[in-house]
């Protein structure tokens, strides 16, 4: 049984004519191989598209799947595009540039599932917003006699 993906291997070094080398030592090296074989899968390195600094590129063909993700690593890193919303600490979206909206959440065609959850720690929804649109909340519903709204803008 392979050691890959989970383990790197160690392997001892054999010398010839001193250390008698066994079906089992070969069968080990056979293991390895099929392990990365099936992790990395066929044609590692031939990608759909490449990025350079003025986009991607379709249909391209990497000679080596290092190559491939460092393509990758660069398209991720060096995207400058300001149509893009920027995502920072995984907690905060700053829109790239002040005519860029910040989020969009586009339903699914026959959206039945809510656009927007917002959750508590529990999983409990404390506010939504439905496929339609309807704002629900357990906070400003109940205590309705006291909102204040100061602007409310017609689309």
């Amino acid at each position: 049984m392979a050691s890959y993906p989970g383990n790197l291997h160690t392997f001892t070094t054999k010398v010839d004519n001193t250390d008698l080398v066994l079906a089992a030592h070969v069968n080990v090296l056979q293991d390895e191989v099929v392990a990365v074989q099936t992790a990395v899968g066929t044609n590692p390195a031939t990608g759909t598209n490449t990025y350079t600094s003025s986009g991607f590129t379709v249909g391209t063909s990497h000679l080596t799947l290092a190559a491939r993700l460092t393509n990758l690593e660069v398209g991720i890193i060096g995207d400058s595009h300001n149509q893009y919303v920027k995502v920072a600490g995984g907690s905060l979206i700053t829109a790239a540039t002040s005519s860029t909206k910040g989020v969009i959440i586009k339903g699914a065609s026959s959206q039945s599932a809510n656009l927007l959850e917002v959750q508590n720690s529990s999983g409990t929804v404390i506010a939504s917003i439905s496929a339609s649109g309807e704002l629900t909340d357990t906070k400003l519903t109940p205590d309705l006699d006291n909102l204040y709204v100061t602007t409310y803008v017609f689309g």
